[in-house]
This record gives structure tokens, sequence and C-alpha cells, in this order.
């Protein structure tokens, strides 16, 4: 085996270790990727639950997932394999493995670009790796990822506390308000771009 694919492979496998450190203790809450790849698998493209009280599209009580569906189509044959529920088991080392892949990517591709030096394209992975928004992106998950053994738990406790209805609520307060504070700004703009383009605003001498 030569030295640079040697090298590249222990990359890989670093880089994952430490991917899966730093995100195997967050939860963020959500597997719609896992669950939409089995709902694919099974020809819907819809869930028959509903994730959460945000994120999600209600139509004729089914629940669709407003993201594009590429990741779904990716995770089709590890769902099929091993099931939804245990692929949002192990979602922290999905992700620690995805986010390594394109480090080992990465690699490859200074190589081709001609990058000579094994240490310089070491710097360069490293910096491609984790001084970018993929180490922040892996530690969180991917859309919303939750440990697939709580989901059960986790809707009935939502249920029976109100959580879906007091986030329905406070989206109906926060919308107008967003509303409210545009309106000056908006205005503003509305004024100053109605003018013709011959006519400058005043300037101060």
């Amino acid at each position: 085996m030569k030295r640079e694919t040697t090298a590249g492979l222990a990359l890989v496998a670093v880089s994952a270790l430490v991917y899966w450190l730093a995100d195997r203790g967050f939860d963020a809450g959500r597997g719609d990727f896992f669950y939409l790849a089995d709902a694919f698998l099974h020809g819907r493209t819809w869930l028959d639950f509903r994730p959460g009280p945000n994120d999600v599209i209600v139509i004729d009580g089914r629940f669709y997932v407003p993201f594009a569906p590429f990741p779904a189509i990716l995770l089709m044959p590890l769902v099929a394999v091993i099931g939804a529920v245990n692929a949002d088991m192990y979602e922290s080392g999905i992700n620690a493995l995805l986010a390594a892949s394109g480090v080992g990517l990465c690699w490859m591709l200074l190589g081709r670009i001609g990058v000579p030096r094994l240490i310089d394209r070491l710097w360069l992975c490293l910096l491609f790796g984790f001084s970018t928004q993929i180490l922040w992106v892996t530690t969180r998950g991917g859309v919303w990822q939750k440990n697939g053994a709580e989901i059960d738990h986790s809707s009935r406790s939502k249920r029976q506390t109100g959580f879906f209805e007091n986030a329905i609520a406070s989206d109906d307060v926060f919308a107008p308000t967003c509303e409210r504070s545009t309106m000056i700004p908006t205005r503003f703009i509305s004024v100053m771009t109605s003018r013709p383009k011959s006519e400058r605003p005043p300037s101060r001498s």
C-alpha cells in the first residue's frame, strides 16, 4: 500500500473518531431523514407520525418533511439493512463517518490537483475538516436527530405536557412581532428606492 494511501486512511479514521467524540453527547431531537428513507423504501413520500411541532408540513393527515430529500435517498441502503429506528440510535456514529468521508475526499482531491507534499495535504485537510462549518454541523446532527429508543416516550411526554400547543401558540405571537419589527426599515427602504435615479439625497457640507 502506498504511503499516501496509508496516510489518507489514517486521517479518515482519526477524523471519524474526533467527530464522534464531539457529537456523541448531543441530541438534536429528530431523525427525519432516517424515517423519510424508510418511507421511500415503502413507497411513500410522507411520514406516518408527526416528528415535532415545527419543520413539518401536514396535508390530509400526512406529515411531510420540508427539506430536500437527497440525504434520505443516500441513507436508503443503510435504513434498508438496519431499520430507521436503529439508524436513528446510531446517528452520532453515522454523522461522524459521513464527515470523515468528506475529509477523505478532500485528501484525494488535493492529490489529484497536484499537491505533492503529504504534510501540506495533511494541514489543508485539517483546515477543511476542523476549521469550517463541517465540525459544527456534524456535532449538531442532521436536520433534527434523536435517539430512536426515546421517540415514542418523548412524543407521549410532549402531548401530555402540551408541548406542541405551547410551541404553536408561541409561533402565533412571534410572527406578528417580527412583522412589526421590520415595518419601519421596510418603509425607509421603500422611500429611498422610490426616488428618481437622477435625484440624490442631500449631502452634508
